[in-house]
């Protein structure tokens, strides 16, 4: 078994990624993860994700609430889901039809989202 190999079955694959070198591993700082993650009563490896995109200045994908609070905190500006889909369809990768969709079953399927960020998310040119 691999370094990063688990009992999750994704695990296989981010090895292989890592082996491949379109994924990198980087260190974080320990001592800042735990206080960005107790300051914001999220988990460490919340608090890594949060911290690697402020050092590397990139953006963010999160969806939960605290978690996308506490990368707001740091000044940054996460994005969710909705932003994914919205980018996929004014790229013309999904059709209006699919992006709808694609909104609809989020909330079928019952994936944490406000009556707010629904409504703005339907509304689309």
């Amino acid at each position: 078994m691999g370094k990063f190999r688990t009992t999750v079955p994704d695990a296989y694959f981010i090895e292989e990624a890592v082996n491949e070198g379109w994924i990198r591993v980087e260190e974080m700082n320990e001592g800042e993860v735990s206080k960005v993650a107790k300051a914001f009563k999220i988990h460490t490896f919340e608090a890594e994700a949060i911290l690697l995109a402020k050092k590397k200045g990139t953006l963010i994908l999160l969806d939960q609430t605290r978690v996308r609070e506490a990368a707001k905190g740091l000044k940054l500006y996460p994005r969710g889901k909705i932003y994914v889909l919205r980018l996929a369809y004014r790229n013309q990768l999904i059709s209006k039809k699919q992006y709808l969709k694609s909104i609809d079953e989020l909330i079928e399927n019952d994936f944490p989202i406000s009556i707010e960020v629904y409504k703005e998310g339907r509304k689309i040119e």
